[in-house]
């Protein structure tokens, strides 16, 4: 079981899913680089920012 310092997986959550340094170029542009992130079990996500910062892109790269 891993343990953050923040404490959010501290009382036996799993990890439900996660990125590890993620980088995606769509036409000779670095739409993400170097993503990396954990979701917890029962842990509430959402995914914000402005048009064009690849929130649509790392939804799909997740889904697939």
């Amino acid at each position: 079981m891993h343990e953050l310092k923040s404490g959010i997986l501290n009382n036996k959550m799993s990890i439900l899913i996660a990125g590890r340094d993620i980088n995606v170029m769509r036409r000779q542009r670095q739409v993400l680089s170097n993503v990396s992130f954990k979701i917890s079990t029962k842990e509430i996500v959402s995914l914000i920012g402005p048009n064009g910062a690849g929130k649509s892109t790392l939804l799909k790269i997740l889904s697939r």
